[in-house]
């Protein structure tokens, strides 16, 4: 892997095709491991995938039936 390289971060105060994106340049493979544990990803297409997951309810939530 070369280095320097860009690691990005959805979402950000960049625009991109309706949404937003942030990026942050490493410098070696320790900072890359380290972006990556903090929610950066390789690229902008899998950091707006990883955002969405993140917002998305995981269940459906329980209805409480009303007690009479």
């Amino acid at each position: 892997m070369d280095f320097p390289r860009f690691v990005f971060y959805v979402p950000g105060p960049r625009q991109h095709q309706g949404f937003t994106y942030d990026h942050y340049l490493v410098e070696d493979q320790d900072e890359y491991k380290l972006a990556l544990e903090e929610g950066f990803s390789e690229t902008v297409a899998e950091a707006r995938i990883v955002a969405e997951s993140r917002t998305a309810p995981k269940a459906d939530p329980v209805k409480k039936s009303k007690k009479e």
